[in-house]
């Protein structure tokens, strides 16, 4: 019985093989015929024999030899063959150059996808050689972005997102210096619409999570890819907002985002840059606060309230809403917050509401001290202390601003406490609607 199903593989492999040397000695050669038989996973030609005769017919014939390659899984020597076909573009009616690194992109995800180490590994190399040419395919090859395409032979439109496992994020981690340090090939000014989005700019995927919940379109501006640090960029933000990521994950995002934002200089791309910061720095949960803190520019105090607020400094974080931004709102929300989730226990979201505008940037401390308790009156020192110029135009004094305080939350306030911040020569008159509420 073995006998016999070894000579029944023989056979398949003899006949397989002849039927396509025969497709190559018609005149003209049937390289659909061909191409169509060898995508097709069961059939058995034998490689040693065919390879030769495929690539004799040189780089305007390559789908067959390619799809050979495929379905014998001698990944190497298919996409070495592709690197080949991408330098003979527009030569001999040979692919075009964008149907070329699309081919190749579309490859690199089912190895990418794959799961198997080897072919993992195989692929992060060819990604890296891919990047400085098509930066924009090699994102979608990392991130299971379907390349849509229109005219070339390769019909696997398989969506490889959320099929992924820790493997490919191991691997990328230990290339990932190099992806960063990558210089990109300028950005060729003859290049049609097509051929430039399609190689260049951020696939529409990667900014899924703006796009779907900004109101500002600046917010979802792409970051154009000028550099391997742009590109490690565009990577971390995806996989930060769909997989979550690692802690050094996020903290690198957020190194790499403050050195874009500094370099920006574009009003639009700034923006973005912004929008991204605030966002991120009030969800994640992973980026080290304190050592975040130094590197943001001393004028984005929003962004700056939002880190000190996750080391629990609340006396910093109020003095910044109260006495630098001149935002009570500000300030008395995230106190709200901050008190109900010492009583409480449970996280609020500032978002939600019916200012969410105006609390769009209120931090949100995300561990319980005992010195919350004392919140209220870290504000109140705050407007007990501010300068009453800033406070003309609401023709109140910062006394009457600590007094309208402390009245509105007297249960959550200590009265020793609360006299301590009373100027020594106050009128008597001016305390007495606070001490009825006593």
């Amino acid at each position: 019985m073995l006998c016999d199903d070894i000579s029944l593989k023989a056979q398949l492999l003899l006949i397989d093989t002849m039927l396509v040397a025969v497709w190559l000695w018609c005149i003209p050669p049937r390289f659909a015929n061909i191409s169509n038989f060898l995508r097709n996973p069961t059939q058995k030609c034998d490689l040693q024999a065919i390879a030769p005769l495929l690539a004799a017919e040189g780089v305007e014939h390559a789908t067959p030899l390619i799809w050979l390659y495929r379905s014998k899984h001698a990944h190497k020597c298919a996409l070495e063959h592709l690197v080949k076909v991408s330098c003979f573009a527009n030569v001999f009616d040979a692919w075009d150059h964008l149907q070329s690194l699309r081919w190749r992109a579309r490859y690199l995800q089912s190895l990418w996808w794959s799961r198997k180490s080897r072919e993992i590994d195989l692929a992060i190399n060819h990604v890296i050689r891919m990047f400085p040419v098509a930066p924009a395919l090699g994102l979608a090859v990392l991130t299971g972005t379907k390349i849509i395409t229109h005219d070339d032979d390769d019909d696997n439109d398989r969506t490889w997102q959320g099929s992924g496992n820790t493997k490919n994020v191991v691997r990328l981690n230990d290339s990932f210096a190099c992806i960063e340090n990558l210089e990109l090939s300028p950005r060729p000014t003859w290049a049609n619409h097509r051929l430039s989005s399609c190689l260049w700019d951020p696939l529409s995927a990667l900014n899924f999570f703006f796009c779907a919940t900004a109101k500002d379109s600046v917010a979802c501006l792409s970051v154009p890819l000028e550099n391997g640090a742009t590109v490690a960029f565009a990577y971390l933000e995806y996989t930060i907002y769909t997989a979550g990521g690692t802690c050094d994950m996020h903290n690198k995002y957020l190194h790499l985002l403050l050195g874009g934002l500094e370099k920006a200089s574009d009003i639009n791309l700034i923006g973005a840059y912004q929008a991204r910061l605030c966002h991120f720095l009030r969800i994640s949960t992973k980026y080290d606060a304190a050592a975040s803190f130094p590197l943001l520019p001393a004028g984005y105090l929003h962004e700056r309230g939002i880190v000190l607020s996750r080391i629990s400094d609340h006396p910093a974080v109020l003095n910044i809403y109260a006495t630098k931004l001149r935002d009570d709102h500000l300030a008395e929300t995230y106190c709200s917050i901050t008190w109900k989730m010492s009583t409480a226990g449970y996280h609020q979201d500032s978002t939600n509401g019916d200012n969410q505008e105006r609390t769009k940037f209120v931090a949100c401390p995300t561990t319980v001290h005992l010195n919350y308790l004392g919140i209220y009156i870290t504000l109140a020192r705050c407007y007990a202390t501010r300068s009453k110029i800033s406070y003309v135009n609401y023709g109140r004094s910062t006394l009457a601003e600590m007094l309208d305080l402390i009245c509105r939350h007297t249960k959550k306030i200590d009265l020793a406490k609360v006299l301590s911040l009373f100027p020594n020569d106050v009128a008597l008159l001016s305390c007495m609607e606070f001490l009825k509420v006593y």
